[in-house]
């Protein structure tokens, strides 16, 4: 096996997959958030996590290392201080820009651990979870009935759409849609920061070319390591493994639209 990204063939052997077994966030959807979420209906969590499983023990049956997204990227911001910037980048692409929420925000995940932050980013933050007891703005003021004051991320099981390993490299997508854009800034870290993953960066001038070649203005492409073919999950599930396959039966749950 090879040491590092080593991807030259869509129908080669697989040696290791990253997925995003579905989660809270699915269960965060209601019918007033569909559209704006991508989503058509509202799966069934419990159905959706026993298939995933199923199409992951398949892979590692057949000699693939399975890794995750939430502990990936927990990994990468092991540092106290790549918490606080991840944050702050969540929250600039978030779009949260009143003074009190941004604090009640901040404080609500840097208090968490790594891997639950994580997921948490990904499940959705509701109002009521950061509600500004002090306004300090105008816009703290604003009353809005939507339930989030940041959105579910209930698309990241697709896990090759923010991104993709190309040859020796790893392409990070601009993503089109809102309800997706945040699903390549965690991406972007995990490649940058998880040195499991990532090219070691030796200096703060070629992390921050990095994080600037990695930026969501652009689709870029950046040299990383991790063993060879991108993940094509839930397509392969669904067309070619769960069918049939004990006892799970094809389609029970919707797809979300493409971006």
């Amino acid at each position: 096996m090879y040491s590092g990204i080593h991807n030259f063939s869509e129908i080669g052997k697989l040696n290791k997959v990253l997925l995003h077994r579905p989660g809270e966030e699915l269960e965060s959807l209601t019918p007033a958030t569909l559209e704006r979420l991508l989503f058509d209906d509202i799966p069934y969590l419990k159905v959706a996590q026993e298939e995933h499983d199923r199409f992951a023990e398949v892979l590692r049956e057949n000699g693939v290392e399975v890794i995750y997204y939430v502990d990936e990227v927990a990994k990468a911001i092991a540092d106290p201080a790549r918490q606080i910037q991840l944050v702050n980048d969540f929250l600039n692409i978030s779009k949260i820009h009143a003074k009190g929420l941004r604090a009640s925000m901040t404080s609500l995940l840097l208090d968490m651990p790594p891997k639950q932050m994580v997921t948490k980013m990904i499940a959705g933050i509701k109002r009521c979870e950061v509600a500004t007891k002090q306004p300090t703005s105008l816009m703290d003021l604003v009353d809005d009935d939507y339930p989030f004051v940041s959105d579910p991320m209930p698309n990241l099981y697709f896990t090759r759409d923010p991104g993709a390993c190309v040859g020796e490299g790893i392409n990070i997508h601009r993503m089109h849609t809102p309800a997706r854009k945040r699903e390549s800034l965690l991406l972007k870290y995990m490649f940058l920061y998880n040195r499991r993953l990532g090219k070691k960066l030796s200096s703060p001038a070629m992390e921050a070319t990095a994080m600037d070649s990695l930026s969501d203005s652009a689709a870029t492409a950046a040299s990383t390591r991790i063993a060879s073919a991108a993940s094509f999950a839930f397509f392969f599930i669904r067309y070619a493994l769960l069918p049939g396959q004990r006892g799970l039966s094809p389609r029970r749950w919707p797809f979300p639209e493409r971006p």
